[in-house]
């Protein structure tokens, strides 16, 4: 009976929230854990490291933030069909050419960068197993691209095109900033790609496709050249 009852409240006022509040607590729940672990990383002030367990950790907590979050959109009467879910062999050739073209832009951003700013890198790799790098590349784009691509497109679609696309590709940089300032504002170019193509066909899966085969490339690539 409390139960229930403590359920109805929460249910209660999570429906009577206004959208500004719902956007604070979307964004708290989905990414303030992570930002959190971010600035304790940065606070060590010593290089990420990528392990196998780490990478499996990382996507379980995503999908039980994920839960979370859906729960709010269920109540609140979105989900990830509000964004656009259709699946389809159309959406994954486009997410392949998506892919190629965000990965050469982010590629010529971070790398010009690195000329007029040099930086160390901020990872280092053990050994990767395949399974957690499958792992974290399935869940992590997904997780990603429908909060912060998909939500806050739609969301934010009454300002225009300019000022949405442009607020998902910053709140993108500024998630990567843990990696750095060159590769965040790579990371930023890639959003600024990623939301003019979702605000033109408004499909989550190209970007599902190309986040997916940007993680890969990265993981397999790190971890075949570490120590």
């Amino acid at each position: 009976m409390l139960t229930v009852r403590a359920t109805y409240r929460m249910n209660t006022l999570v429906r009577n929230l206004s959208v500004r509040a719902e956007f604070c607590l979307v964004l708290l729940v989905g990414f303030g854990p992570f930002v959190a672990m971010q600035l304790w990383n940065a606070a060590q002030r010593k290089p990420l490291h990528m392990t196998n367990a780490g990478l499996v950790v990382f996507p379980i907590i995503e999908l039980i933030l994920f839960a979370a979050i859906l729960w709010v959109g269920k109540v609140r009467g979105w989900s990830i069909a509000t964004f656009g879910s259709r699946v389809s062999w159309r959406g994954a050739v486009g997410g392949i050419i998506l892919f190629g073209v965000a990965q050469a832009a982010m590629f010529g951003v971070s790398r010009g960068m690195q000329i007029v700013h040099p930086e160390l890198s901020p990872f280092t790799f053990a050994r990767l197993a395949v399974l957690p790098i499958l792992l974290i590349s399935l869940i992590n784009p997904v997780f990603e691209e429908v909060l912060g691509t998909g939500y806050l497109i739609q969301l934010l679609q009454r300002l225009g095109m300019w000022p949405a696309v442009m607020a998902s590709a910053i709140f993108r940089g500024a998630y990567h900033l843990q990696f750095g300032i060159n590769a965040a504002l790579g990371v930023f170019t890639l959003g600024v790609i990623f939301g003019f193509t979702y605000w033109r066909w408004r499909q989550l899966w190209p970007l599902i496709v190309a986040h997916v085969l940007a993680d890969l490339l990265a993981l397999f690539y790190g971890s075949y050249h570490a120590a």
